[in-house]
């Protein structure tokens, strides 16, 4: 019983298997998006008017893509955690996750 890890690291770079061992990808946070529609919605409340309306629609859309962005990035950290702690059956060729190694 081998640790993801461990078996990839062990492996030779033109292995098939690497690419069924190797870890879920941690996307970068790219707040930049979101943080220009928001500050595009700010510019549009203060020009009044009816464009007040249009600035609050891209505030809250600005809003919505950050906390998208953070959850994203959050469940690809959990997938990267969970690999982690898995563990690689050489033997039989199976994944096992929850695995508990006992002395």
């Amino acid at each position: 019983m081998w640790t993801k890890r461990r078996l990839l690291e062990s492996l030779p770079k033109e292995a098939a298997t690497r690419g069924i061992v190797a870890p879920p990808e941690v996307p970068e946070a790219q707040y930049w998006i979101p943080a220009l529609i928001g500050a595009t919605g700010v510019v549009l409340c203060l020009q009044g008017g009816a464009s007040i309306l249009l600035g609050l629609v891209a505030i809250m859309v600005g809003i919505g893509l950050a906390i998208r962005v953070r959850y994203r990035v959050e469940e690809a950290r959990e997938a990267l955690a969970a690999w982690e702690r898995s563990r690689y059956c050489v033997a039989c060729d199976r994944t096992l996750s929850g695995y508990t190694e006992t002395a």
